[in-house]
Parts: C-alpha cells; sequence; structure tokens
C-alpha cells in the first residue's frame, strides 16, 4: 500500500498496536474506514479502489469475538443452573460498546480510524465498531488462534478472569441493578432461586453463598436496594 499512504500510515499504527501484520493491508483498511466520501479512495495494486465501509466487517466481528469469549466461558465451567443469565450478562458487558470503546480508545485505535472529510471528531460509536471491525479481520486474515492472540493484547475479555465458577454475585449483581420492580429469592428443599425475567437457580448447598452475595451488593448500593427482594421457603 506505498501508493496509498494515507491508509498505508493508518494500517501500519494499528498492526504495530495489535501486535499482527496483516496478509491482506486491504482488508486492515477496510476494518479501519468509516468514510463513505473521497476520504475513501485509495490506489491500491496499481488501481484506483474505493475501500469499503467497516460496518460489515464489524457485525463479522462481533460474531467472531462472542464465540471466541464463549468458548473462553466454557472453559469456565460455569454450573449449569446459571447457563442462560450468565452468559447473557458476559456477553452483554465485554462486547458492550461501551468495552469496546474503552479497548478502542486505550490501546490508541482511535487514531488509526479513516473518517469522512470535515469530520475531525472521532465519536465512541465509530471507536466500537473498530475494534469489532479489526477483530472480524483478524479473524478472516489469520484465524481463531490470532483473533485470540490480538484480543487478548487488547484486554478485551480481561474481566473474564474474574468471572467466577460458583459464586452467583456478578450475575445477581447485575439482574438486581437490570431490575426497577421485584427480585425473588425463593428457597425450597432442593434450591434456590433469583429471577428477572428468567429464573436463575441454584442447588441447596449454594443458599449461603447467595445469600452471602445478596447482602454484599447490599452494602455496596450504600445499603439499598434497586428492587425489593422477597424471601420465601417452602
Amino acid at each position: 500500500m506505498t501508493s496509498c499512504p494515507r491508509f498505508s500510515r493508518k494500517v501500519a499504527e494499528c498492526e504495530s498496536i495489535i501486535a499482527y501484520e496483516f496478509n491482506s493491508k486491504s482488508l486492515c483498511a477496510q476494518a479501519l474506514n468509516t468514510a463513505a466520501d473521497s476520504m475513501s479512495v485509495c490506489v491500491m495494486d496499481g488501481s484506483i479502489k474505493k475501500i469499503p465501509k467497516n460496518d460489515r466487517l464489524a457485525v463479522y466481528g462481533d460474531a467472531a469475538a462472542a464465540a471466541y469469549l464463549c468458548s473462553l466461558w466454557i472453559k469456565r465451567g460455569l454450573p449449569k443452573p446459571d447457563v442462560q443469565d450468565c452468559w447473557t450478562t458476559l456477553r452483554r458487558d465485554l462486547i458492550s460498546n461501551e468495552n469496546l470503546t474503552r479497548v478502542g480508545r486505550e490501546n490508541g485505535i482511535h487514531k488509526c480510524i479513516n473518517m469522512n472529510g470535515g469530520t475531525t471528531r472521532v465519536s465512541s460509536g465509530m471507536v466500537a465498531t473498530a475494534v469489532e471491525a479489526i477483530l472480524g479481520a483478524v479473524e478472516i486474515d489469520g484465524g481463531r488462534d490470532v483473533l485470540a492472540r490480538v484480543t487478548n493484547r487488547l484486554g478485551a475479555f480481561a474481566a473474564i478472569s474474574g468471572f467466577p465458577n460458583h459464586d452467583p454475585e456478578l450475575c445477581l449483581g447485575n439482574l438486581l441493578k437490570r431490575s426497577q420492580d421485584r427480585v425473588p429469592l425463593r428457597a425450597t428443599a432442593r434450591d434456590a432461586s433469583i429471577s428477572y425475567g428468567a429464573s436463575v437457580a441454584h442447588p441447596a448447598s449454594h443458599l449461603d453463598s447467595v445469600l452471602t452475595s445478596l447482602e454484599k451488593i447490599f452494602r455496596q448500593n450504600s445499603g439499598s436496594w434497586v428492587g425489593n427482594l422477597e424471601v420465601a421457603a417452602e
């Protein structure tokens, strides 16, 4: 891409950040491109080309990142009753625009983004989309192992290292934060469950852990619940 200094510079900077050299430089250029005007036009491989916007690559990157995150989550060995809500919570938090924007800005990816002429401010949405697109481009160009390496280098999923195997605190905390109504905790002879929309059940042996987690969340919220807690035994 020596004939296209603008994109060449941005691609080289991105490769330095993620510590991966693309086989297809044009794929990386597309991941960084948010422009649809003349700023997306470039002389590449001896011909004039218009670099596509990165939105489609971002969709692919979102799916690829989710698949990789799910593989990490499975290795954590979460108990079966927690599966649906804990996965939903984990995916929502780590592949959120907020987290991806943080990752992009902390690593300097926002400086590599190619924008429309006249645009001077890199928005949070641009950064999040670029990070997703880069992850998608990396997976297409180098495969799952390279995606894993780049994701780890960027620290995109670093929070999963602290994700509990059996402690329901993280999931319960997020359920409480999302609830504006009642958050029932129900204990029977065999299990205990807390629900928000869908039930999250825990074995009876984990009941003490559930209650301890609720107490910790209560204290962390300055002694005030987001919703009303009900405890009942059968």
